[in-house]
């Protein structure tokens, strides 16, 4: 997506014909949206636009540095919890991996695999 977007900015120069900064509905609309769904990605009324891209800088720092008072100093927000409950969200990979260590947890508290499930 970054590379589509990247063409379709260097496109329009994020100015207006008359040489005034783009409306953001208008880069929205003729840029952010036109890149999503050259990248296949689905434009949900309300759950795209430029305010995504907060959420999505903070989940990624966050994920990168593990820093959640790094993450909400570079947002700007005053309340920390702010930054944790609404701004970083955590992906896919992460779930799958709790679900993997949950896993491990359990079975070594069970002692193994085999007791589980062995008839006696």
């Amino acid at each position: 997506m970054a590379r589509v977007l990247e063409d379709l900015m260097t496109e329009s120069e994020f100015k207006s014909p008359d040489g005034r900064p783009v409306e953001p509905k208008v880069f929205r609309e003729d840029i952010l949206y036109p890149a999503m769904s050259r990248a296949r990605i689905p434009v949900e009324s309300r759950a795209t636009g430029l305010h995504l891209f907060r959420h999505t800088a903070g989940s990624l720092l966050e994920k990168k540095t593990g820093d959640i008072k790094r993450v909400q100093e570079q947002l700007g927000h005053a309340n920390i919890g702010t930054t944790a409950d609404i701004y970083t969200h955590i992906d896919l990979e992460t779930v799958r991996q709790n679900a993997d260590d949950l896993e491990s947890v359990f079975l070594e508290a069970c002692g193994g695999y085999r007791t589980i499930f062995e008839v006696k």
